[in-house]
Order: C-alpha cells, then sequence, then structure tokens
C-alpha cells in the first residue's frame, strides 16, 4: 500500500489518499490537484515532489519509509 497527503507537500489541506500503485496515487492527486487547488497544469517539480512524499506502507500498516 502506498499514501499521500498534500500536507506531506507542506499545502494547508486535509486531503489524504491510499493506493496500491504510486500511479495510482498520483492521479487522485492530479484530480485532486485541478479540483480543489485550481491547478489544471501540474509542472514536472510538482509531480516529483508528490512522488518523493507517497510513503509506502507494510502490511501491518507500518511506514516503511518513502
Amino acid at each position: 500500500m502506498v499514501s499521500f497527503t498534500c500536507r506531506d507537500l507542506g499545502i494547508d489541506c486535509s486531503f489524504e489518499t491510499n493506493g496500491t500503485t504510486d500511479c495510482e496515487i498520483m492521479k487522485k492527486f492530479i484530480d485532486h490537484a485541478i479540483s480543489a487547488h485550481n491547478m489544471p497544469v501540474l509542472t514536472a517539480e510538482v509531480m516529483l515532489k508528490v512522488k518523493k512524499a507517497i510513503k509506502k506502507t507494510g502490511e501491518e500498516g507500518v511506514k516503511t519509509g518513502a
């Protein structure tokens, strides 16, 4: 499992999401960024920050690092 929150990027936002792959999280973030943050275009820099902020969790839900 993987997870992400906008707070991980320093954004004052309560958005949190979980998924099975980084790609799934990235797609969810893109949809959220467009609708909630009025960001129709995301730079490569932003996407890299999101990718680095995605947390991988173990089977027990314990964070194992990014």
